[in-house]
């Protein structure tokens, strides 16, 4: 038996530790939706409420790098954090205008909050899912190389 012989049972090993952990989606969602929700309270926060939503903010966006080593090469560096993030506001942004027609200016704000969070954090699912995919086919010809 070869190298290149993989059983079934192993490479389903191998796929599930290539998997990012489901815990990171729900830190990526709330750190996007921090990050959406100091955009929006700008200008009506407090400074004690904005300084003190800013700090978990970057609390919430570093604590995965320091506390789960594992998480590291899952987590988004700056560029593709802003690649994800800037197209999800147009959504966030629609939907906060259709909100505030038939609700009040609060839950416009928190539908913009949930909304642009949410795109955000599919984006990054799908970037991730395709490098993860282009890795698998350069992994696999390399191997039949």
């Amino acid at each position: 038996m070869s190298d290149d012989d993989e059983s079934p049972v192993e490479s389903s090993r191998t796929d599930r530790r290539n998997k990012p952990p489901a815990m990171l989606w729900v830190v990526l969602f709330v750190d996007q939706g921090l990050l959406t929700a100091l955009l929006e309270f700008w200008d009506e926060a407090a400074p004690v409420r904005f300084g003190l939503l800013a700090f978990v903010f970057l609390l919430v966006h570093a604590l995965p790098w320091f506390v789960f080593p594992k998480w590291r090469p899952w987590l988004p560096g700056p560029l593709v954090y802003a690649f994800c993030y800037s197209p999800a506001l147009l959504p966030g942004l629609f939907f906060k205008l259709i909100a505030e027609k038939f609700s009040t200016s609060l839950i416009a704000q928190m539908v913009f909050v949930a909304i642009t969070a949410a795109v955000g954090t599919f984006f990054y699912y799908q970037v991730l899912s395709t490098s993860q995919r282009q890795d698998h086919e350069s992994t696999t010809s390399s191997k039949s190389d």
